[in-house]
């Protein structure tokens, strides 16, 4: 399960990350992704009265599927 978890890796990231998912899971094991579509990269410096640092890349659903799929 990865709910809101690839949302912060950069683009170049993404297909390496759910490569290794799938690597480390059973074969017709199922993956649960949970992303916020879209396009746009929205960065905190504060969240909830603490000091972050923290990127949240938005996916379309074809970068997503795309990256999926190159990842078997």
């Amino acid at each position: 399960m990865a709910l809101y978890s690839v949302i912060h890796l950069a683009p170049d990231e993404l297909r390496p990350a759910l490569a290794e998912a799938r690597r480390v899971l059973r074969p017709g094991a199922p993956l649960l992704v949970a992303v916020h579509l879209g396009s746009e990269v929205r960065h905190l410096d504060e969240w909830w009265g603490h000091r972050v640092d923290v990127d949240f890349h938005f996916l379309t659903g074809e970068t997503l599927l795309g990256a999926l799929g190159d990842a078997g």
